[in-house]
């Protein structure tokens, strides 16, 4: 560590030069300080937040909206699946069905999945590239 600073400060003499040194390193330790400062502001700004009922209700909303949005995700890939080869994706789902699933929520996306699928099938929509 030593000699690692020792070849950095004798790299600094070669290249500033011993006259202008002194004012570099003036310079250098107040920009060095000027940033340690603005990042403790930060620091303590986001400790601040952090720690404010609100910012963790609006968190709690945020997580709660992306479990939907990908409950979503979920459906609509599986509608599009049910879409794209319908005979195939309900033999799919009929039988994940029987498996137990891992959430209860996986459980209802495949009982209404299969319930649009049957109920498309058997009203003739769904067939053919557009629907």
């Amino acid at each position: 560590m030593i000699a690692e600073l020792l070849v950095i400060f004798g790299g600094a003499i070669a290249v500033i030069g011993p006259k202008n040194l002194p004012s570099v390193a003036r310079k250098t330790g107040i920009l060095a300080g000027s940033i340690m400062r603005t990042v403790r502001t930060g620091q303590q700004t986001i400790e601040k937040y952090s720690k404010d009922p609100k910012v963790a209700e609006l968190h709690q909303e945020i997580r709660e909206s992306l479990e939907e949005l990908e409950k979503i995700q979920r459906k609509v890939y599986m509608g599009r699946m049910a879409l794209k080869r319908p005979t195939e994706f309900l033999g799919r789902a009929i039988i994940s069905q029987q498996r137990k699933p891992r959430t209860e929520g996986e459980t209802r996306i495949v009982a209404e999945t299969v319930k649009d699928v049957r109920s498309s099938i058997s009203t003739g929509r769904g067939h053919g590239r557009w629907g």
